[in-house]
Parts: structure tokens; C-alpha cells; sequence
């Protein structure tokens, strides 16, 4: 079964005031961190919600704007046409994510996510129909709801995961 590391990177960034994915932390980009996590774990990894030229990049879907679950669904499309299983998520501002934590889920059957952040998780393509009826039935951009509708396991992880959401989060992990 093979993963397409997928590395949530759409959002707006409006708290952090510039474009987060490119902020450094350790001489190397957000971006790069969140690759860097899903690498041992994945084939392929794709950018899902921005352009980058060293990275495939995918396109939120049905269109952008619409917060993880529209980066999730283009992904989900990806996987299906490359012929990935599932998909394992990352976001952009979490550079610091246990390896245990990607394991467990990499290896997780069925749809899982962490429980503080369900932005981390694993997708089996499988799901991609009903998340676009999920969607389109009435909008709900409920990452956490979608999941429990789908039976998706909530995996609770034991430590603090580090989230930068402004600048001066990331001058805390540096």
C-alpha cells in the first residue's frame, strides 16, 4: 500500500502577517520542515494549496478557499489518479512533529487523525467520494465533524505539538 505525503499549505497566514510556509526556523523553510517529516513515511509528496517549483503541487478542490478539507480533497483526487491507497497530511506550521506520530499513522488502518490537531492525518482514498459529498451537501468545512462522520479514528498523542500560528511562535521554537 503507498502514501502520498501531502503537505497542507493553503492557508492565508493572516495571523502570522507574512507568508508562513516560507518563514525559517533552523535555516530551512516551514515547507521544507513539513516535507522533511513526511519523507521516511511516503513515496510522493505533493504541496497541496500553493505553488512551489520544487515540489508537485496540487490544487484545493472543488476550489480554494476552502480550508484543509478543500487542500485534503485535491490531494485525495491526486492519490486516486497516481494510484496512492491513502494519503498522509501534514500542515505547513507544525516543523516539529514526532516521527512516532507519522508512523502510527502511516500504519494506521482506515482513516485516522490526531486528535489536537486533526489537521495530521491519514486519508485512504476511498473517502474522497464522500468527503465531495460531504462538501457539497452543505458546506461544512469541519475538518473534525467530516471525520467522525466517516468513522475516522481519533488518535490522541501524549505530548504537546507545536503549532505556529504567529511570529512569536516560531521565535519560541527557535
Amino acid at each position: 500500500m503507498t502514501l502520498l505525503g501531502v503537505v497542507l499549505a493553503g492557508g492565508r497566514s493572516r495571523r502570522f502577517g507574512s507568508d508562513k510556509a516560507a518563514a525559517l526556523l533552523d535555516a530551512r523553510s516551514l515547507l521544507e520542515h513539513a516535507v522533511a517529516s513526511l519523507t521516511p513515511h511516503v513515496r510522493e509528496i505533493v504541496v497541496a494549496g500553493r505553488s512551489d517549483p520544487r515540489w508537485c503541487s496540487v490544487d484545493d478542490a472543488p476550489q480554494p478557499g476552502l480550508g484543509p478539507l478543500g487542500g485534503i480533497c485535491g490531494a485525495l483526487r491526486h492519490a486516486r489518479v497516481r494510484g496512492h491507497a491513502a494519503i498522509l497530511c501534514v500542515p505547513c506550521d507544525m516543523p516539529r512533529l514526532p516521527p512516532g506520530l507519522l508512523a502510527l499513522l502511516a500504519h494506521a488502518n482506515g482513516a485516522a487523525y490526531t486528535a489536537q490537531a486533526p489537521v495530521i492525518a491519514r486519508w485512504p482514498v476511498t473517502e474522497l467520494d464522500r468527503l465531495e459529498e460531504h462538501m457539497a451537501a452543505d458546506g461544512d468545512r469541519a475538518l473534525t465533524r467530516w471525520a467522525r462522520s466517516i468513522g475516522a479514528q481519533a488518535i490522541a498523542w501524549p505530548e504537546p505539538l507545536a503549532n505556529i500560528n504567529r511570529p512569536a511562535d516560531l521565535a519560541a521554537l527557535s
